[in-house]
């Protein structure tokens, strides 16, 4: 079969990998839309470890499944998307409910297991995610995204306070503001994008370039979804004494030891004298229910398809990934 994949040389397109192998309680998927994340362009720089296939947002239909005679008849041809990280279910913190910072947990397409960028995944049953037959594919892929930003805007209540801003030329940055602009007015967004800006006006949520802000330490909160380029320091600036600040970075998704030691990348610093001073509270958020994601975009529906702004065939999985890399396209398709 074909994928991409990336071997710490080069980004290829790979026609001659072997099918998966079917596994107990697994299903084979053949791919039918792909969506290409800035992990899959940090992997395709060499950032981290990872050598094999990349690609971390799949939806697909179940063409097999090995295991029960109950579990094929429930799975088989079904539509699913596949959830990107598994865990070891038998440690400490997986034990205790919280099965997303598993120490041990493999991330598809960047650390310890194969991505998704193939015409053929094999999958554990329980990491699939049935799509109902309402949604669109190309609505359903974007339930990756949008559970990032309904866990980013749960970490804190919006409603009631005084000044938000989110800050980032991202995706995140963009379904975060429209979320939390629905539960606070005053909410704004900050980028230099002109695609993103120009959603903003569509959307209804106030944006400025971020150039045009002064830094007068009068925002209750600021949501940095800036992923590579982090705005911590003027994040800081813009917060009022004991604000808070929220990062969420896709980034952060990669195990630490999944990083690749001498790759060239941009580490925010923390202003630390600035945060004790002013006794601004720092919340991280990354791990995110794709189930939760996929609801809220089958609420949301087709106004999310003009984010689409690139589309390619699997042959063509290269340029797909340079085009990820350009921030002016908010979200690149992967077909087979």
């Amino acid at each position: 079969m074909r994928a991409l994949t990336f071997n710490h040389a080069a980004l290829t397109i790979d026609p001659r990998v072997a099918d998966p192998a079917p596994l107990g309680s697994h299903a084979i998927i053949r791919a039918t839309r792909l969506g290409l994340h800035p992990i899959d362009v940090a992997v395709a720089r060499g950032w981290t470890t990872h050598t094999g296939i990349i690609g971390r947002e799949c939806i697909g239909l179940v063409e097999s499944v090995t295991g029960t005679a109950e579990e094929a008849a429930r799975w088989t041809g079904k539509r699913v998307l596949l959830q990107t990280t598994l865990v070891c279910g038998a440690c400490t913190q997986c034990r205790g409910g919280n099965a997303a910072h598993c120490p041990e947990r493999r991330v598809a397409g960047v650390c310890g297991r194969d991505g998704f960028c193939a015409d053929r995944i094999a999958a554990p049953l329980n990491s699939l995610v049935e799509v109902p037959k309402s949604i669109g594919e190309d609505v359903a892929i974007f339930a990756y995204a949008m559970a990032d930003a309904v866990h980013t805007t749960q970490v804190i209540r919006a409603e009631g306070k005084t000044f938000v801003t989110v800050l980032g030329d991202t995706l995140d940055a963009l379904l975060v503001a429209r979320l939390m602009t629905a539960r606070n007015a005053t909410v704004r967004l900050l980028c230099q994008t002109p695609a993103i800006l120009t959603q903003c006006e569509k959307w209804g949520i106030r944006a400025r370039p971020m150039s045009e802000v002064g830094m007068r330490h009068d925002q209750s909160v600021v949501v940095d979804c800036a992923h590579e380029t982090a705005h911590l320091e003027p994040a800081v600036q813009m917060l009022r004494p004991k604000g808070t600040l929220i990062v969420r970075s896709a980034f952060a998704a990669v195990p630490p030891k999944c990083w690749n030691a001498d790759a060239k990348r941009t580490q925010a610093v923390i202003p630390t004298d600035a945060v004790v001073a002013n006794e601004i509270t720092i919340i991280g958020a990354r791990a995110a229910t794709l189930a939760e994601g996929l609801d809220l975009v089958s609420k949301t529906g087709t106004d999310l398809l003009p984010l689409i702004t690139r589309r390619f065939k699997l042959a063509d999985g290269v340029s797909a990934v340079r085009a990820a890399a350009d921030s002016g396209n908010l979200k690149v398709i992967v077909e087979p």
